[in-house]
């Protein structure tokens, strides 16, 4: 298989999803994501994740709704602040 930096090292934008199989695919969402990092070090990157731990560190969140734009920032902001971040933050860490 090959590493993540020689699929992706010539596209100005990535875009990245985390899906179920990805434990499958013999990378681990540990390895991929510290392997972004240097990837994206001069690039846009537009990440879609269903866990928090995938996009806490993440320069802005955008919480979508049905398409639109609910919330944003980043995650320390959103979790301090917001209504629906917040909510759906505290729910999944109970």
């Amino acid at each position: 298989m090959p590493d993540l930096y020689t699929l992706f090292n010539n596209y100005k934008w990535l875009f990245h999803t985390l899906c179920a199989r990805l434990a499958s695919s013999g990378i681990t969402e540990k390895e991929l994501m510290d392997g972004i990092p240097p990837l994206a070090n001069s690039r846009s990157l537009i990440m879609v994740a269903h866990r928090f731990t995938t996009v806490e560190k993440c320069d802005c969140i955008y919480l979508l709704d049905e398409g639109n734009t609910v919330e944003y920032g980043k995650h320390e902001e959103l979790v301090s602040s917001t209504l629906v971040y917040r909510a759906m933050y505290q729910k999944t860490n109970q």
